[in-house]
């Protein structure tokens, strides 16, 4: 009697088994595993010795593919997958070393990582402060001036691999400015670049970082109108004794000013330039001379100096002297502040 209720007991234990293996296969069956590959899963070095940093990571990314039930395999992103590489009690150099794959949601197995190794290089780590510069690229729209942009950060931290944090010499905020009538205020980010302006670029992307990365630009724009006027050489003193002044050639003859006031402009009828002293010249000199524009009136478009040509030349001794000891004095020298445009200063007779 006992061993027919072993044997009920036994019987329905192994039904409840079948019965559970039933369901799962039934279940199996109306709602299989299915597989799906995500793409460009970025690896994470872990592990790395404090002194050192990547120089180079390859593949820096690799494609991981799944298995699990379909309700899990939606919308896989990069996000839901982990890849490490361990570097851990590895030195400067080179080495190749194994992928690990960690799933970020559950019933999920990794069926396939493409591809399994990845090459790592690694470098002693440097860190330096460098100067930021800004570059605007473009003109703003005809009479609109840019008056003293701004950046928010004067300096950077770059730090990463010794032989890339090396080449750097400045980071560059560049703008565009091309038609621009009003201010602007940008987000910029910036780019490192070495003594020649070219851009220090890192295959791995922590090989080379900047903090900030970013700085704020400001661009403001005022409007000025803008005129055309001629230049004129200021002079002082007066050549020595027996010369005169002949042609004054100026280069350029005109140049370009702007004003924030129109009425400025209607009233500048020409340009002076600083000072020239020619007192006791004997000979033809050419000078470059600042510009000296009034308050409120900028140079634009040209350079901040011009070339300034004086000719000096022998007093002509008038027209029917001879037999005595008397020369002509005459000469074509004004006096202190005398203004000279483009044309000759002649001597008297």
């Amino acid at each position: 009697m006992e061993r027919l209720f072993e044997n009920e007991n036994r019987l329905k234990i192994l039904s409840v088994i079948l019965a559970i293996i039933l369901w799962f296969g039934v279940m199996s069956s109306q709602n299989p595993d299915q597989a799906r590959t995500v793409y460009d899963v970025e690896v994470v070095p872990e592990g790395l010795d404090p002194g050192l940093a990547v120089l180079s990571l390859e593949p820096h990314a690799v494609d991981v593919t799944f298995g699990g039930p379909p309700e899990f395999l939606q919308d896989l992103a990069p996000r839901d997958a982990r890849v490490t590489v361990d570097v851990s009690g590895v030195g400067p150099g080179e080495t190749r070393r194994p992928v690990t794959v960690i799933p970020a949601r559950g019933r999920l197995r990794v069926v396939r990582v493409s591809p399994q190794y990845v090459t790592v290089r690694l470098e002693p780590r440097m860190e330096k402060t460098v100067p930021v510069e800004l570059q605007l690229n473009g003109e703003p729209s005809p009479d609109y001036m840019i008056e003293n942009p701004t950046v928010s950060v004067e300096q950077v931290t770059v730090s990463g691999a010794r032989s890339l944090v090396e080449q750097v010499a400045r980071v560059v905020a560049s703008v565009a400015v091309s038609g621009i009538q009003s201010t602007i205020a940008h987000s910029v980010t910036l780019v490192p670049v070495d003594a020649s302006g070219r851009p220090v670029e890192a295959a791995y992307p922590q090989a080379l970082v900047l903090e900030p990365p970013t700085a704020q630009v400001t661009v403001p724009v005022v409007f000025m109108p803008r005129k055309t006027v001629p230049v004129q050489a200021r002079l002082e003193g007066a050549p020595a004794q027996g010369f005169e002044i002949g042609n004054i050639a100026i280069e350029p003859a005109e140049v370009t000013v702007r004003a924030r006031e129109e009425r400025i402009l209607q009233e500048l009828d020409f340009l002076q330039t600083e000072p020239v002293d020619i007192s006791g010249l004997d000979r033809t000199v050419t000078r470059e001379v600042a510009l000296a524009p009034p308050e409120g009136v900028v140079v634009v478009g040209g350079p901040p100096a011009v070339r300034v040509t004086i000719e000096i030349r022998p007093v002509k001794e008038a027209p029917g002297a001879g037999g005595g000891a008397g020369t002509g004095t005459g000469t074509g020298a004004a006096g202190d502040g005398q203004a000279a445009g483009g044309g000759a200063g002649s001597g008297g007779s």
